[in-house]
């Protein structure tokens, strides 16, 4: 695993992205952790400019403390894949999203995320496997917040490189 970018947000911003990603590893791997401006905020991203089609799909898993919702979407323009009850000024979330194969210009892609956050004692835990109906390898990664913005938010993207000795 292989850092390939950081970036923090110190002030309101609606997003990030991270640009010219190097295309000589298997996956990648994007962490992040931040605060927002409104509770009930969700984190999404998109490939390669394409925010307008109606290419995503995500499926999710989300657990509370009292109940457990599965649920299936079509997204026009991102893909889901941070804590679905949303970031807020004063309670933190974090997310980790694997983005598979994602130079394969075969395939579509796909990804996996795992989000959570404790809003004092409300929490939720969501896990999102989502795809992007594409085979154009992905060279530009956008995050950003639906319904509002970041306060502070620290984000990196990792390479995966394939194994030496299995070769995956």
């Amino acid at each position: 695993m292989y850092l390939i970018a950081s970036q923090t947000i110190n002030t309101t911003a609606s997003g990030l992205t991270f640009s010219n990603i190097p295309q000589n590893f298997t996956h990648l791997q994007i962490r992040g952790f931040m605060q927002g401006s409104q509770f009930g905020n969700s984190t999404y991203m998109y490939f390669n400019s394409d925010n307008g089609s109606t290419s995503y799909y995500v499926h999710a898993i989300n657990a509370t403390g009292s109940a457990i919702n599965i649920n299936g979407y079509t997204i026009s323009g991102a893909q889901l894949m941070g804590y679905s009850n949303g970031y807020s000024a004063i309670h933190p979330s974090v997310f980790i999203a694997d983005i598979f194969d994602y130079s394969n210009t075969n395939k579509n892609k796909t990804s996996k995320s795992l989000s959570g956050g404790d809003y004092n004692g409300t929490g939720e835990l969501t896990y999102f496997g989502a795809s992007w109906a594409n085979t154009s390898a992905i060279q530009q990664i956008t995050v950003f917040g639906n319904g509002g913005n970041f306060s502070y938010g620290t984000f990196q993207l990792y390479g995966i490189a394939s194994s030496t000795v299995t070769g995956q």
